[in-house]
């Protein structure tokens, strides 16, 4: 059940189906685990969020995981099935509910650092372009993980490799750029953490990793122009964007 999910490249089914498989045998690991000690998870993490200022809670992950699955699989089979309106529904309905309870238990990430963009090509005449597609010029923006076809969004990476190799990159013909913020930018994390994790965190990494990994599969076809990967990253991102105050989301490449 760990990245890159290298499974899913030779398995013979859909996407659907690569779905539902995944999030069967993750509530096996959950039910291994006995009721006292969700009991005991839960009555801690409404605990920890009415002692740091937050409104008290009802916490109950198991209920909660199956209830965002159910979402995930429901607005996937929306979409393929030609109702994408049915399918954002499917998936706000459920971050949204009992005043965004899960919208607000996302983890989240401040960044404050150098973040790096990359276009092969050299000798740009204007740096401007190695920002993000100008929105005048719209109907260049092809269909990406986390974002809207026809709507620019900035990708930026953590370090030059990292933005080399997503541009796919193996030569010395490009143009770089680093930015840094002048406040911290706070994006919903969907990243595999490498640091020591607040119970909070810890909670929220056992409760969204179903939707870390169904946003995060490797493209089986990149060539083709549909990508049913992208399905629910991007109806995330429209979530995140509309519903919250969340500057963007932080993944790992």
């Amino acid at each position: 059940l760990a990245p890159p999910f290298d499974d899913y490249q030779s398995f013979q089914g859909g996407l659907l189906e690569y779905y539902k498989l995944f999030f069967l045998k993750y509530r096996h690991y959950l039910n291994n685990i006995d009721d006292n000690t969700w009991y005991f998870v839960n009555q801690c993490m409404s605990a920890f969020i009415e002692y740091h200022g937050g409104s008290k809670v009802e916490f109950d992950i198991i209920k909660e995981y199956d209830s965002l699955t159910e979402c995930i699989i429901s607005s996937l089979s929306a979409y393929l099935n030609g109702m994408p309106n049915i399918a954002y529904n499917n998936l706000e309905k459920v971050f949204v509910e009992k005043d965004c309870h899960l919208l607000m238990t996302l983890p989240q990430i401040q960044y404050q650092g150098a973040l790096y963009r990359v276009r092969g090509e050299r000798n740009l005449k204007d740096s401007k372009e190695l920002f993000h597609t100008p929105f005048e010029l719209r109907n260049r923006c092809g269909s990406y993980r986390y974002s809207i076809l026809g709507y620019p969004s900035l990708y930026l990476a953590g370090s030059l490799d990292t933005s080399l190799a997503e541009c796919r990159i193996d030569n010395n013909v490009y143009s770089a750029v680093c930015f840094r913020s002048v406040s911290p930018l706070c994006c919903a994390d969907l990243s595999l953490p490498n640091r020591e994790l607040s119970f909070w965190e810890r909670y929220s990494l056992v409760l969204f990793y179903p939707l870390i990994f169904a946003c995060g599969l490797k493209v089986k076809e990149e060539t083709r122009p549909f990508k049913p990967e992208y399905v629910i990253p991007q109806i995330l991102f429209q979530i995140i964007s509309e519903r919250s105050d969340l500057m963007g989301v932080s993944y790992t490449s």
